[in-house]
């Protein structure tokens, strides 16, 4: 009888230390640390119950004794602390010191109860039949019988609200750890009931192999199924390298996994229940829509409600396991900042339609946008102007200082000329210094007003050039389409109109007139 009980016992203590070395070496998740600790006390309960059943003397079991408590005295707290870590539920440090120091406690009552009698009253080794300590319970013993109970209806607690606050397969892994916590409770009771029900006398110790059994009821039920197939390691490792958000979705398009870079984005992933879908965040884009996730290998843009500087490109696939028999629907969820390619493009649009020096319009661009422009004019019968300004002997800038203050020069004309137009007007740089303006204007005179103002402006402006103040002046022509003439023949007219300007003495506006 004695053999067949160790070998009882030698059974739950391989099954404990495969499943302990298992979760150590291939579950990356700082979750396992509080299971560990389990597996660990549980071992200790094992071990000492085994070292008891070997003993020979009151002294052997004793020792056998001290080693079953010091891992009775943690086990219950530690269950606690794996319940809360695993729902996300943060336990005050002074309350889990609190519960350490009395797992100290009661393990020091144990060690010291064959001299002070705090845990076992009186006590006596059977040598024939079971080899363990027979006891009568002491003072301690009745107060710490009660603190697994305590532990019990704390984790009870946390379970049955996580139960409320999770959804999907998440409440299913919450029933399996509510069973597992009471399962010990249960079958104790049941195995010592029912043979004293039935009037059979039974010396086995029955608790380590229920706690054995529970453990393993965790690493089946939670451990390997939640965090080693869910997100795959090597995978997850990888994952927080790149620089690329990463998010998995279930069925229920709730959150399975994340990276780093996906915790920066959407900072409350954090914060969000398990099981509970991303859609119930007020944070996710709405252009990544229900119908966009699910339909899988699409890639749609966006930009965060709260961030108008940078734009997301989110590559949407369909990622099943296929692992498992049963598919199992997840979908992952690739996200790129695209900000500095749109900032590209755009550079690259501007490039094609804007002038580099002066930042105006090019003079391609102006003929693009002046059709509409003049159409638009023509609709609502309203006159239109071309404005044609060149620099007064810019070419003596060039000469005197150099084609750097040139092109100094031409940057601070298009500053005072944009600044002094309109913004419906229409500026662009027609070539080398000269400028072009197309304009409406109800009468010749708004419009030859405008055109004295770009001059004076300019007269009264000094371009800062390496310290000199350079002074330039601006000679403009103004036409006005008085008698149905295209865009062709308007330029021309205030190109005749600017060079009347220059002959006349430079510096001044002069209107088109037959």
């Amino acid at each position: 009888m004695r053999y067949f009980l160790v070998a009882f016992v030698l059974a739950p203590i391989a099954l404990i230390s495969l499943v302990a070395s298992h979760t150590f070496f291939r579950c990356k998740s700082e979750k396992k640390n509080h299971f560990l600790l389990v597996l660990v006390s549980v071992l200790f309960i094992l071990i000492g119950h085994l070292l008891e059943l070997l003993s020979n003397s009151t002294g052997e079991a004793f020792t056998a004794i001290r080693v079953l408590y010091f891992g009775s005295g943690f086990v219950s707290p530690f269950i606690l602390f794996f319940i809360a870590d695993y729902c996300d539920v943060k336990l005050p440090s002074l309350l889990k010191a609190f519960c350490l120091f009395i797992s100290i406690v009661y393990i020091v009552g144990a060690w010291t109860t064959d001299r002070t009698g705090l845990l076992y009253a009186t006590y006596e080794y059977d040598s024939v039949s079971s080899h363990l300590l027979l006891y009568e319970p002491g003072t301690l013993s009745y107060a710490f019988r009660l603190l697994p109970i305590v532990y019990l209806i704390g984790s009870t607690f946390i379970l049955i609200r996580a139960l409320k606050n999770r959804r999907g397969r998440y409440r299913k892994t919450i029933v399996i750890l509510l069973i597992t916590a009471l399962a010990p409770y249960v079958v104790e009771t049941v195995m010592y009931v029912l043979p004293l029900a039935l009037g059979i006398t039974a010396n086995i110790y029955f608790t380590p192999h229920v706690l054995a059994v529970m453990a393993f009821l965790l690493y089946i039920g939670v451990i390997r199924y939640d965090m080693f197939d869910a997100a795959p390691i090597a995978a997850m490792m990888a994952m927080d390298t790149i620089s690329e958000a990463f998010i998995l979705l279930d069925r229920d398009l709730s959150c399975l996994s994340t990276n780093k870079p996906a915790r920066v984005i959407f900072p409350w992933l954090d914060d969000l229940e398990r099981g509970k879908s991303v859609y119930l965040s007020p944070g996710w884009p709405k252009e990544l829509s229900v119908e966009a996730i699910t339909g899988g290998g699409s890639s749609v843009d966006f930009m965060l409600p709260w961030d108008s500087t940078h734009c997301y490109r989110a590559s949407i696939n369909r990622a099943d396991d296929v692992r498992r028999r049963r598919s199992r629907d997840l979908w992952s969820v690739l996200i790129q900042d695209i900000t500095e390619s749109e900032n590209f493009v755009k550079r690259l649009e501007e490039a094609a339609y804007t002038d580099t020096l002066t930042g105006l319009y090019n003079r391609r661009h102006f003929a693009e946008i002046a059709t509409p422009f003049i159409e638009r004019a023509q609709r609502l019968a309203l006159p239109y102007y071309v404005i044609i300004a060149d620099l007064d002997f810019f070419k003596c800038v060039n000469d005197e200082h150099g084609h750097l203050a040139g092109d100094a020069v031409l940057r601070n004309t298009a500053r005072l000329m944009k600044n002094a137009v309109r913004s419906y007007d229409i500026l662009a740089r027609w070539g080398g210094e000269e400028f072009i303006l197309l304009i409406t204007d109800p009468d010749e005179e708004t419009a030859l007003a405008l055109a004295e103002r770009i001059r004076q402006s300019l007269e009264s402006s000094e371009c800062d050039y390496m310290g000199k103040k350079l002074r330039i002046t601006l000679s403009l022509g103004v036409a006005k389409n008085s008698d149905g003439c295209d865009m062709t023949e308007l330029v021309r007219r205030a190109d005749d109109a600017l060079y009347i300007s220059k002959q006349t003495g430079r510096n001044r506006v002069t209107m088109w007139s037959k």
